[in-house]
């Protein structure tokens, strides 16, 4: 009897281990099927809503696109290799950059009729082009900041392109000597050839600050409405304490260590007779970030009558988009003011698509104050990654994102002009097509500027020409509301974007995506940090503004 049960419990066993090989069996077969069926796909960071939806939609077909609350993230990814590349801040960009850890990028791929690469005077100039004013003269900033890195790190600029032991080295005109104007580039990433910051980044969106605060006493029956000329281009103390006197109680600001410390060193400028050094702003490091926290603990408490920790009174948001919502909210204690950047403030302004209740234009006004940060985004390759996948990523960028880049202000507008009839025409179908063409372009086919246009064809046709989706470019900057680097899309936008019903310009809106080079504001840069003091500088910031 044991032995007939000893040899069905045997039987039985068996069964359990021949099901158990089947179903793995069969699950790893289903994984790799799964495997086969979606290949592994690179990742590509980018800053929270920082890319319109269908263009994410279209990148995700062929990268995993994965988003950062902090720029650290990004950064520890390129450096341990998990990244092709993504969109990064001009500072970390400098910081990697110097390190070697960027790939050039194949400008050849984005532009047309680019000269040859050893061309490299009239290839520069030629790129430079195609970019604004404000964003070449920032870009060459830092490069004036990577020269003066080398020199630090490379006192004697001794040339040893040895892989374990190589350190960046500077390049002099031939048979010149070796002072800062016969300067002419650097090696960093240790291939041969002459190396200049602009190849190593694509600008995406430029930006400055700007102090909004809400006008709608509707919602914010507490506020009193002062004449605003009276602030213009004023400096931090001034501006905070007027609203403050006005009424104004609930504060906003982006929890960003390198905004913040920022604004400590404006306060020392402007409050105690500090100056700024030749380069702008002082670095910041462990010699001097106690006296920069102090001094930005003194002006928010100066300012609002609270500190960063008292949150009935400021509140430190994660991104812009938090911002913008608490401040346009209809809602009773919301934020009154908000310190964000111009593309933030233009959502702002735009309320109706946050608010269905409000009307665009009338909940908030704003301010540039006079001493400003400056901070141009920008796409960049991980040095990680080989040419042919790198020049995928560029493909599909020109694809997407940048497919308006080639386009001359000219042809812009006139594919402007053509989306425009078609969305007449799909609106009336039995239009004079030939007819409807003339009212958009003359006889020689050429474009009509928007004062030739006749303003009552524009006035009952406002929402077709209000219709900004016919280039992936032009769609996402409609979403987004961020300021373009490039020229011909930038002059487009300021020609054709910010026009009312009548054909007027809404001056106040085209104010906040304008950034202008100009004396009444003083634009600096974020300073790169010393990677062996950013933990101790971040640790301090968090301390002054969580305890």
């Amino acid at each position: 009897m044991k032995k007939q049960k000893f040899s069905l419990f045997k039987s039985v066993k068996a069964l359990f281990v021949f099901l158990f090989l089947l179903l793995m069996s069969v699950g790893l077969s289903g994984v790799i099927a799964l495997k086969i069926q979606t290949p592994y796909r690179v990742s590509i960071y980018n800053y929270e809503s920082y890319l319109s939806k269908p263009i994410i939609n279209m990148l995700n077909k062929r990268y995993s696109y994965r988003v950062f609350g902090e720029i650290n993230e990004f950064t520890r990814a390129i450096h341990q290799g998990k990244t092709v590349g993504g969109v990064g801040s001009d500072f970390q960009i400098a910081n990697l950059t110097l390190k070697g850890k960027l790939k050039k990028i194949n400008y050849d791929i984005l532009f047309d009729d680019l000269p040859d690469k050893n061309n490299i005077e009239s290839r520069k100039k030629i790129i430079e082009s195609k970019f604004t004013p404000v964003v070449n003269e920032h870009i060459e900033k830092y490069q004036k900041w990577i020269i003066e890195q080398i020199k630090k790190i490379n006192p004697e600029n001794v040339v040893n392109n040895e892989t374990t032991n190589f350190k960046p080295y500077l390049y002099y005109k031939s048979n010149k000597p070796k002072t800062d104007e016969n300067i002419i580039g650097f090696e960093v990433d240790n291939i041969e050839g002459i190396d200049l910051f602009y190849e190593f980044l694509v600008p995406y969106f430029i930006q400055d600050k700007v102090v909004a605060f809400n006008v709608n006493k509707n919602y914010r029956k507490h506020i009193n409405l002062f004449d605003l000329e009276k602030l213009k281009n004023d400096n931090w103390t001034n501006i905070y304490k007027t609203l403050k006197e006005n009424g104004y109680k609930h504060f906003g600001w982006t929890n960003s260590f390198y905004d913040n410390l920022m604004l400590g060193q404006f306060y020392d400028i402007e409050n105690k007779n500090g100056q700024f050094t030749k380069n702008g702003l002082e670095e910041i490091n462990n010699s001097n970030i106690d006296s920069i926290l102090n001094n930005m603990n003194q002006l928010i408490k100066e300012c609002t009558g609270g500190t960063f920790t008292d949150s009935s009174i400021n509140k430190l948001a994660t991104n812009g988009f938090e911002l913008v919502n608490d401040l346009i909210d209809p809602k009773p204690n919301k934020l009154d003011v908000a310190l964000m950047y111009n593309g933030d403030v233009l959502d702002a302004f735009n309320s109706h698509d946050n608010f269905t209740q409000l009307k665009d234009g009338e909940n908030i006004d704003y301010i540039k104050p006079k001493n400003n940060m400056l901070l141009i985004d920008a796409w960049i390759i991980s040095k990680e990654v080989n040419d042919e996948d790198s020049n995928s990523l560029l493909h599909d960028l020109r694809d997407t994102v940048f497919d308006s880049i080639n386009l001359s202000y000219e042809q812009l507008v006139t594919k402007y002009y053509e989306n425009v009839l078609k969305l007449i025409k799909e609106k009336d179908k039995n239009i004079d097509s030939n007819q409807l063409k003339k009212q958009l372009f003359n006889e020689d086919h050429s474009i009509k500027s928007i004062n030739e246009i006749n303003d009552d064809f524009y006035s009952k046709n406002y929402n077709e020409f209000k219709t900004f989706d016919f280039l992936w470019t032009i769609q996402n900057f409609d979403i987004l509301n961020y300021t373009t680097t490039f020229n011909g899309i930038y002059k487009f936008l300021n020609d054709y974007y910010f026009l009312n019903q009548n054909k007027s310009v809404n001056k106040k809106a085209m104010n906040i995506f304008q950034i202008n080079k100009n004396k009444q504001i003083n634009y600096q840069i974020y300073k790169p940090i010393n990677d062996k003091t950013r933990t101790q500088i971040i640790e301090k910031y968090f301390e002054s503004t969580h305890s």
